[in-house]
């Protein structure tokens, strides 16, 4: 499995534009079954882009805030759905969660009611990151990242998901990993057997035991 986070192609930079053009050479050299994306892959994105991308792998997605939606709602899975890659079962939640009619808002009743459905999941994948003030020290307190880290402690996935915040090419605090796949630091992980191999443009940053 390969995970990418964040990777807003847009038309704001050149670099932005070429964004799927680093994901394909990254799918090329690595050869995954599988791409993980937590969403904001940016309002650049075209069916093209998708077509591309799952011609070399099976895409397992969240949509995340900023998207193209038309195209991006057609290529996550739904909310809750649980897909099984090879021996993993991985499942998610699209958009952040919140209370307000933003498009890409989903109900916090709604996540906290996937309790029950989801509790042993391997891989849980969200856009919306949960309350982690040690890694984020400027972080908000606000409704989602606390009802996200509620729902992460009650559903004890061996290994979370998420995007959406900065703050350097990854954070990894059990079980939640993040990587920053934009433009600005071009990070993505692969995953096989609980090994976790975060890389950055340079090569390999660092490995790490997710289970």
């Amino acid at each position: 499995m390969l995970f990418i986070s964040d990777l807003h192609k847009s038309y704001d930079s050149l670099e932005e534009m070429r964004s799927i053009e680093w994901l394909l050479g990254v799918l090329d050299e690595f050869s995954p079954d599988y791409l993980i994306s937590a969403g904001d892959n940016g309002e650049g994105m075209t069916p093209e882009d998708f077509h591309e991308i799952t011609r070399r792998a099976k895409l397992i997605m969240v949509y995340g805030n900023h998207e193209n939606f038309a195209v991006a709602r057609m290529n996550s899975i739904p909310d809750g759905h649980i897909v099984r890659a090879g021996g993993i079962k991985v499942s998610g939640i699209n958009g952040l969660i919140g209370s307000g009619r933003r498009e890409y808002y989903t109900s916090p009743e709604k996540l906290m009611r996937l309790i029950g459905k989801l509790r042993g999941i391997d891989i849980f994948v969200s856009h919306q990151p949960p309350y982690l003030p040690e890694a984020y020290p400027g972080m908000t307190m606000d409704e989602g990242s606390i009802r996200m880290l509620e729902f992460i402690r009650e559903v004890k996935p061996r290994l979370h998901l998420y995007g959406h915040m900065t703050g350097g090419c990854y954070s990894f605090h059990g079980p939640h990993l993040r990587v920053d796949s934009s433009a600005r630091f071009r990070c993505f992980a692969t995953i096989e057997e609980g090994e976790v191999a975060i890389y950055d443009r340079d090569g390999l940053v660092e490995r790490l035991r997710a289970w």
